[in-house]
């Protein structure tokens, strides 16, 4: 569970743009890393003041950084784990569903959110729209636990957590201040292999320091029904309480999915569906609607099944276009006739016989 206060956000948004921008390994974008690493380099700050900036630069101490990075922690608190379980359940299961109607649902819960609040939790998973043109390049799910687990090791410098944080750093800063041609002498004094070394550097690579911290609590634990499909179900049920388990069993059945009844009894009970008190306007119906950008319009309703004769041989050119491509000058008599149908010209122009072959 890890919903990113505002100047994480901005630390992180800034790290992953530039990364994104320069095709530099990530490390190399993070403020707090370059200037430890390379103190008289200049690097840009999202988030220090100019004493901030001369605090880092008097210490190497990875801790003692952070905490000055980030005085109040790197979470809001705001949030219990199952509201927030809840409201990305939500947003994987309709992409597109405004912050607005997930706060609405999740009030059937009895929990009052704001708008805002939402956006956090959907900007902490890169299901926002600012965090999704990075979300392809990033596992958000391994950001989020990571964070977790930074978290936790912020808000206890002298537990196992932070001090594992602190000796992966330590090892790292050896190995990169050490000469060219003699870095490998540095795996002597390191306090683990080589092979666990490089596994750290890899993921100092690609996530910069977030990357050295542990895993922290896993939010969406893994199971035969994704959370999109819990959605699914869910909302569904609310909208028609009379169906029952084996409903569900059945429909995920012809999804590929097979689960057991009582499967379908803990997510309904996770989501407490018997105290449910849906606040959603219009009975939830509006999820329904298609997740493209634009909703699908209702077909409109044809009043009769007009018959259109045409000559035979035009029925062997349609055929023929399955094997050899056909060429149509503009604009063709396809559209042509889309456009006669479409203007309502048929039959005015059927009345005078200009449209049947004989």
């Amino acid at each position: 569970m890890a919903v990113f206060n505002n100047r994480f956000y901005t630390y992180l948004k800034t790290l992953l743009k530039n990364t994104v921008e320069n095709n530099k390994p990530a490390w190399e974008n993070d403020i707090l890393a370059v200037r430890l690493i390379n103190p008289d380099e200049s690097a840009p700050s999202c988030i220090l003041s100019g004493k901030q900036c001369a605090e880092i630069s008097s210490t190497s101490n990875i801790l003692t950084v952070l905490t000055i990075a980030f005085p109040n922690g790197i979470l809001y608190q705001s949030v219990n784990r199952e509201t927030e379980r809840r409201i990305v359940v939500l947003k994987k299961g309709f992409s597109k569903i405004p912050a607005t109607t997930n706060a609405t649902i999740v009030k059937g819960t009895g929990v009052d959110l704001d708008k805002q609040t939402v956006l956090d939790v959907y900007a902490s998973h890169g299901l926002s729209h600012a965090m999704k043109e990075f979300s392809n390049r990033w596992n958000f799910t391994e950001i989020n636990h990571r964070a977790d687990g930074l978290a936790q090791a912020l808000s206890n410098l002298d537990g196992s957590i932070a001090q594992n944080l602190k000796i992966r750093w330590d090892a790292i800063l050896k190995w990169k201040n050490a000469p060219r041609g003699k870095r490998e002498q540095v795996f002597e004094y390191l306090p683990m292999s080589r092979s666990l070394f490089f596994h750290w550097w890899n993921n100092f690579m690609r996530l910069g320091i977030l990357g050295l911290a542990d895993f922290g609590k896993e939010l969406l634990r893994s199971s035969k029904i994704k959370p999109s499909n819990e959605a699914q179900i869910v909302i569904d049920r609310l909208q028609h309480p009379e169906r029952s388990d084996s409903f569900y069993v059945q429909r995920l059945s012809s999804m590929g999915i097979k689960v057991k009844r009582d499967a379908i009894a803990k997510v309904f009970k996770r989501w407490e569906i018997g105290n449910f008190n849906s606040l959603f306007v219009s009975d939830l119906k509006r999820l329904e609607l298609s997740h493209d950008d634009k909703e699908e319009q209702p077909l409109r309703s044809s009043t009769s099944n007009p018959v259109r004769k045409v000559d035979e041989n035009f029925f062997y050119q349609l055929a023929g276009m399955k094997n050899y491509s056909m060429p149509i000058s503009a604009p063709g008599i396809f559209a042509l006739w889309v456009y006669v149908e479409e203007l309502g010209l048929f039959p005015f122009i059927s009345d005078f016989r200009h449209t049947h072959p004989d």
